[in-house]
């Protein structure tokens, strides 16, 4: 369960909109909101540098790098504030490069679950929280939930009403790509309840031009190539389910329901279905999207360089990312 949460900060107005939800998790679950903020180190060398060269003094003019007080007295008032009343919280000012420093402190602390924005301060003189994000996506041993500009202009998801909540999980066949479903249950039975939440389960068949068709019929691989991965889809999706309603649902009390979708481009289809329409399938428009962070292409391909990233960086929901473990996938 998700007791321990950490949210990075940037010192940014927007980065801190995700503390309501990250707060919601934690009062829930009854642990602990770990707020962190990262104190970049300049040595002597890199500001001798920037003074030598006209180029780099002129694109560090205006850098204002926070110093560990100045990132403590910000942490102790965000802590003092109505988003996150009610909870145990605990400032942490950490220094270095961000990405690893953060993750080295959720191994250390036992951090069960990040909250984070994908957009803070930008420019060349702060650290790009959308960088910060996919390094730590790709990294974490710990399921990272990341919320988009477009969420948070939006206001995607509020959670001050209880009510039960769907998540769409793009799945593509793989044991690695199941990875999410776990973590995924325990968030939507957990900000469902007492409801009952639903995880809709999602295979995207992507179509073929005419042109590729032409072309593995002329192979003698597959007549109706788009038809054969449809069934196999089928099949997948539907031991899948039979097999969770045992494990998963039982465990969580989460709905399951499922659906196979043809598409020109995976990412987009996924969108589709989570923002724009309920399908036919899902008992409810779903919430958020939720991906493990390699799939088919295993980890010698990081699949946010393709699917999960575009999803990420155009998602108007709240995206939950799960870093496989190879030793048990």
């Amino acid at each position: 369960m998700f007791h321990n949460v950490l949210v990075p900060l940037d010192g940014s107005a927007f980065a801190e909109r995700v503390l309501p939800f990250a707060a919601a998790i934690v009062r829930r679950a009854g642990g602990t909101l770990f707020l962190a903020r990262v104190v970049r180190v300049i040595d002597n060398m890199a500001s001798y540098m920037a003074l030598a060269n006209p180029y780099a003094c002129y694109m560090y003019a205006d850098d204002d790098v926070d110093s560990a007080e100045d990132a403590k007295n910000y942490l102790t008032h965000l802590a003092q504030t109505s988003a996150v009343a009610g909870i145990e919280t605990q400032q942490v000012v950490l220094y270095g490069e961000a990405a690893s420093s953060l993750l080295a402190f959720a191994r250390e602390q036992h951090v069960d679950m990040f909250v984070m924005s994908t957009h803070g301060r930008t420019g060349f003189k702060h650290w790009m929280l959308g960088s910060v994000a996919q390094k730590v996506a790709r990294h974490s041993h710990v399921p990272v939930l990341i919320m988009s500009r477009a969420c948070l202009l939006e206001e995607c998801l509020t959670l001050e009403k209880p009510g039960a909540l769907c998540a769409l999980v793009g799945l593509d066949g793989s044991r690695w790509a199941e990875s999410v479903l776990y973590p995924v249950a325990q968030l939507v039975s957990l900000l469902s309840a007492p409801q009952q939440g639903e995880l809709h389960l999602v295979r995207v068949i992507q179509s073929l031009s005419s042109d590729e068709l032409a072309l593995y019929r002329r192979a003698c691989l597959v007549q109706n190539i788009e038809e054969e991965a449809a069934s196999l889809a089928y099949e997948y999706l539907k031991n899948l389910v039979a097999r969770l309603k045992d494990t998963l649902g039982a465990e969580t009390g989460v709905r399951l329901s499922w659906a196979i979708v043809k598409g020109s481009d995976p990412a987009h289809t996924l969108l589709h279905l989570a923002e724009t329409s309920q399908s036919d399938e899902a008992a409810q428009l779903c919430h958020l999207v939720a991906l493990a962070t390699h799939g088919r292409g295993g980890f010698e391909r990081w699949v946010l360089g393709s699917t999960a990233e575009r999803v990420l960086a155009a998602a108007a929901r709240p995206v939950l990312l799960v870093r496989p473990d190879p030793g048990k996938a």
